[in-house]
Parts: structure tokens; C-alpha cells; sequence
């Protein structure tokens, strides 16, 4: 697999997503996302904002090595990419909540999970 990740929101048209090469893990990637970006704004203008190197809490930090847009229909969409271009871990912000999946070891993606019930009771660190 790819040290690549998919994030994505909602938009009119469907999803609007950025890819980033940092680990997508979720306790590196989907911490910052569920803690960070946690507005609507803010959310948007990362997933309309291209491929970055990496993803930082504060999104003044972020590099961005292509400003090429991304926007699918559906998720379904997303998992597509996914599979075309080996990436792990996909991360959805839809009806206001963070989700991920992440694939199993036969190279399925596994159903998505809810970050905040993911981090619920674990501490939160500025």
C-alpha cells in the first residue's frame, strides 16, 4: 500500500477530497482531523485544496504539492480511487461527523467507523 490517504466532505456536487502522503493512521490522521477540523470551513477548504505532504493541526503548516481539485459522486467513488491507487485509509466527513475505513488484510476496505465514538473517553491534547 501507498503512504497515501483520502479525505473527504460532502459538497454540492458530491465529494470534494485532497489526498495527503502522511500515515494515515488513525490515531495520527484521524486525531488531527476529529480535533482540529472540526468546522465546517475549515473542512472545506482542506478537501478542496489539492494533494498535500503532510496534514497539521494548524492549516497554515500545510504544504500543498498539487492544487489539482477533487470531486467524486458518491463514496463509493472514493473507495474506487482507493483501490486504483493503493491507498489505505479514507476518511469521509459526512452528515457533520468524521468516518474512516481502513482496509483488512485481503486488501477489503472494512466498513466505516465513527471517530467520535473512536476517541470517545480518550484524552485530547492542544
Amino acid at each position: 500500500m501507498k503512504n497515501i490517504t483520502i479525505i473527504a466532505s460532502e459538497s454540492d456536487n458530491g465529494f470534494d477530497y485532497c489526498t495527503t502522503e502522511f500515515n494515515g493512521e488513525i490515531e495520527e490522521t484521524g486525531y488531527t482531523l476529529y480535533h482540529y477540523y472540526d468546522q465546517t470551513e475549515k473542512i472545506s477548504r482542506l478537501t478542496a485544496g489539492g494533494n498535500y505532504r503532510s496534514l497539521w493541526a494548524n492549516e497554515n503548516e500545510i504544504e500543498v504539492y498539487d492544487d489539482d481539485r477533487g470531486t467524486v459522486e458518491d463514496y463509493y467513488d472514493l473507495m474506487d480511487i482507493g483501490y486504483e491507487t493503493g491507498v489505505e485509509h479514507i476518511y469521509t466527513y459526512i452528515n457533520g461527523e468524521w468516518m474512516v475505513t481502513n482496509r483488512d488484510q485481503d486488501g477489503t476496505y472494512k466498513p466505516f467507523i465513527n471517530l467520535q465514538e473512536f476517541f470517545a473517553g480518550q484524552p485530547f491534547h492542544r
